[in-house]
């Protein structure tokens, strides 16, 4: 049995009818021409509009920059003297990168109880780093009697980044503890690319 490809048929019957061809041709074509209705094309990027968005993706990511700095205490055993400064200190390269000291004016607000959360304490930014370089900055939390005598306080620190593409980064500190005294501020440092959460 001769097996003939529909291209070719007309070699296979023995004629060179031009006329066959074509016919068997037009056929083919309008065949596969109605095969393709309603098939979904897939549109081919070319490679100028890919290395477009690889770029657009790059400087995303690049736009990572910081732009708010927020630490939250919980005290745990043993309480924070409302005469207790609290300084939060964010440093890279030796730069200060956002710090605030607070928390030591008002004898009920600024008195943290046992067992009770601090409120929001926003830190004032001075730099603007990339979340990738924030990992390699020092966060430092001081305490510093302002009223004379001296305090011990015990507590949870946490430290909250936020970016300017929407995301945030957190970091925890379990189980801390400061001893402040007049004219003597006391700090303990954490190094963020370690710890964060």
């Amino acid at each position: 049995m001769t097996v003939c490809l529909a291209v070719s048929l007309a070699s296979c019957n023995g004629t060179t009818d031009t006329n066959a061809n074509t016919s068997n041709n037009t056929s083919i074509n309008t065949k596969s021409d109605t095969s393709m209705v309603g098939a979904v094309q897939t549109p081919q990027l070319s490679d100028s509009t890919t290395r477009s968005t690889e770029h657009l993706n790059k400087s995303l990511k690049a736009s990572q920059k910081l732009v708010s700095l927020t630490a939250t205490f919980h005290t745990t055993d043993n309480d924070k003297d409302w005469t207790t400064q609290i300084g939060s200190t964010v440093r890279l390269n030796g730069h200060v990168v956002g710090e605030i000291f607070c928390c030591s004016a008002d004898r009920k607000d600024d008195h943290y109880d046992d067992n009770t959360d601090s409120p929001p304490i926003y830190l004032n930014i001075s730099e603007h780093p990339t979340k990738d370089e924030l990992n390699g900055s020092i966060y430092e939390i001081t305490a510093m009697e302002v009223k004379g005598g001296t305090d011990e306080w015990h507590f949870d620190a946490r430290l909250n980044a936020k970016f300017d593409d929407g995301s945030q980064r957190n970091w925890t500190f379990l189980k801390q503890s400061l001893h402040s005294k007049s004219g003597s501020r006391e700090g303990i440092k954490f190094d963020l690319y370690k710890n964060h959460d």
